[in-house]
């Protein structure tokens, strides 16, 4: 039989308070109910569940805490980098391309795309070369921020990752 001990002041989620948990076999026991339930990897998704079902008051107060708790989450790099609220053409054409995945072409010849531009004031660009020279200088643009934002981090001795799922800004 699995010895379960009381995590709960070493885990984060306040769920603990309501489990012993047993790492040599990814088990958790409700100490309402002693019933026995997977905690692989120490996931509470199946111990929220059966709160839910077999304690809904308990279940209750914990969605209620929650609520109420400030959100605290780390800052993503495209949060760290995020645009300009107001932008000029060039930002704007080089977003279409890079974000949206138009075409150099599409933006030339797309009578929606210079209505839009025509309302916010610009002329469209009528020539994909155009198109290419302002995404190129908007990417040195940018390449050059995140370069002077990365050093400044550094500088104030901030920490920061890399991980597969950021890899694009």
């Amino acid at each position: 039989m699995s010895k379960f001990v009381d995590v709960s002041n070493t885990k984060k989620s306040s769920i603990w308070r309501y489990f012993w948990e047993s790492k040599a076999s990814s088990e958790a026991q409700c100490q309402l109910c002693q019933r026995i339930l997977k905690a692989t990897g120490g996931s509470t998704k199946g111990l929220m569940d059966h709160l839910k079902l077999k304690h809904y008051d308990i279940y209750n107060q914990i969605q209620i805490q929650k609520a109420s708790e400030p959100v605290t989450k780390r800052q993503r790099m495209d949060e760290i980098f995020k645009p300009k609220i107001k932008m000029d053409i060039q930002e704007r054409i080089s977003r279409f391309c890079a974000q949206d995945l138009i075409s150099f072409s599409t933006l030339c010849n797309s009578k929606q795309i210079h209505e839009f531009f025509s309302k916010l004031g610009f002329n469209g660009p009528k020539a994909h070369k155009t198109v290419r020279k302002y995404v190129l200088e908007e990417s040195q643009k940018v390449k050059n921020e995140v370069i002077e934002k990365l050093k400044k981090l550094k500088e104030d001795g901030k920490r920061f990752g890399h991980s597969r799922q950021q890899d694009c800004l």
